[in-house]
C-alpha cells in the first residue's frame, strides 16, 4: 500500500497541473487496505461489543468509508486516497510494538527504538502529510472537492482523529 501511495503522491506532485496521474494502482491498493480494516474490525469486534475501545470503531468505520470511494473507481477519490493509504506505514511499526509488548519484551532496545520510530513516522505521515492532502483538496482543488460528497467530510474526520491519536502518543511518551 505504502509504496504505491507514495508513487501516486510523487506523480501528482511532479506532473504538470493539467495532467492527471494514473490512479489504477491506487484502486487495487485500496482493496488491500479495505481487507486489512475489515479483518482488524473483526478482531476488535468483541471489545466493541463490551463497550471497550470504541474510539477505534470510529477510526475503522471512517477508514472503511474513505476506502469505499477509491474501490468504486471514483476518480476524484482515487486522487486523494494516497494521502491516507501512505499512513499505513505506521501500522506495521505499531503492530511490531504491540507484539513485543504482548510477549513481555517491552523493556528491550528494539521496543524502545520502534516506539520512537512509530512516533516520528506517525507525525510525518498522519499529522503532516495527511492534513496537507486534505487542505490541498479543500482549498486548492475546490471544484473537485465539492463533488466528493460524503467522502470530503470523512477526510476531515480522519484527519481530526490523527491529531487525537497523536495527542495520546505524546501523552504516553511524556509519562
Amino acid at each position: 500500500m505504502v509504496p504505491v501511495s507514495l508513487r501516486a503522491l510523487w506523480q501528482d506532485a511532479t506532473l504538470p497541473e493539467d495532467e492527471q496521474p494514473d490512479y489504477l494502482a491506487t484502486q487495487d491498493t485500496a482493496c488491500v487496505s479495505a481487507g486489512y480494516f475489515f479483518g482488524d474490525s473483526l478482531f476488535l469486534l468483541p471489545y466493541w461489543l463490551r463497550g471497550e475501545q470504541l474510539e477505534y470503531m470510529l477510526h475503522h468505520l471512517a477508514g472503511l468509508g474513505l476506502i469505499a470511494g477509491p474501490i468504486q473507481k471514483t476518480a476524484l477519490a482515487l486522487r486523494w486516497a494516497p494521502f491516507f493509504l501512505q499512513a499505513e506505514s505506521t501500522s506495521l511499526i505499531f503492530g511490531a510494538t504491540t507484539y513485543l509488548k504482548a510477549t513481555g519484551r517491552n523493556s528491550c532496545l528494539a521496543y524502545s527504538m520502534l516506539l520512537k520510530l512509530f512516533a516520528v513516522g506517525f507525525f510525518l505521515s498522519r499529522v503532516l502529510l495527511m492534513p496537507a492532502g486534505v487542505l490541498a483538496a479543500t482549498f486548492r482543488h475546490r471544484d473537485d472537492f465539492k463533488q466528493l460528497g460524503l467522502y470530503k467530510y470523512l477526510m476531515h474526520v480522519v484527519c481530526i482523529l490523527q491529531f487525537h491519536w497523536f495527542g495520546k502518543i505524546v501523552k504516553k511518551a511524556l509519562q
